[in-house]
This record gives structure tokens, sequence and C-alpha cells, in this order.
């Protein structure tokens, strides 16, 4: 599971990177950010990691939790 925390600024573009990868299973709004859940295998998490930064200007943070 990964959580993804951005600006309403990168939203869009976060989750429409994150739309063709993987399904995201939900955004939560938060006091001026966004949180993006979705379940994202562990291979493929650091390509997105770095990609989803880049698309925020490196706003966004990326928290991965382990799950099965």
């Amino acid at each position: 599971r990964v959580i993804v925390t951005t600006l309403a600024d990168y939203l869009g573009n976060v989750f429409g990177h994150l739309q063709i990868a993987v399904a995201p299973r939900g955004v939560d709004m938060m006091a001026g950010t966004h949180e993006i859940v979705a379940h994202v295998p562990l291979a493929t998490m650091f390509n997105h990691a770095n990609a989803i930064r880049s698309f925020s200007q490196g706003w966004a943070t990326v928290s991965m939790h382990l799950t099965h």
C-alpha cells in the first residue's frame, strides 16, 4: 500500500500517473493537501516514487506500507 501526499496544484499529474500504472483506491482531502491511496507492486515502486516527485516538482511525499 502506498500513500502519496501532494498539494492540490499537483493532484492531477500525480493521480494521472498512478492511474496509468496502477489503480488508485481513493483520494482524501486534508487541509490543503490530498492523500492518494494505491496498491503498487514493490518491484515498481521506486520508479513510481521518482516519477511522482518529478511531477510534483519535489512537493509530494510517498509512504510505503507493506501488506499481503
